[in-house]
């Protein structure tokens, strides 16, 4: 999740980048040649954009669910409560562990 989100921010300030200022429109041929090559570009990161944060939202409901099944397996535990699989689980962990 951490990387998607550095990878995210990354591709937003290469398009940030890429944009021309707002209330700047380019007068001069060189800064026209260069806004030209630009569209292709600014659709190609708002498209990488746009599915790094589709991952990135994929990511973060899974890692919800994975903690919420935990916690809930963690306060059945506590409360003395544990399914079989998952008491089963913990042994074959404790077995490895040793």
């Amino acid at each position: 999740i951490t990387e998607l989100s550095k990878d995210v921010f990354r591709l937003k300030e290469a398009l940030g980048a890429l944009s021309p200022p707002l209330g700047i429109t380019s007068s001069s041929s060189s800064s026209s040649a260069i806004h030209q090559n630009n569209p292709g570009q600014q659709m190609a990161l708002q498209n990488r954009i746009a599915i790094l944060t589709q991952q990135l939202q994929d990511w973060e409901r899974k890692h919800k669910q994975v903690v919420t099944v935990y916690r809930s397996h963690l306060l059945s535990a506590v409360q003395g409560r544990m399914d079989e699989e998952v008491q089963g689980l913990l042994l074959q962990i404790l077995r490895m562990s040793h």
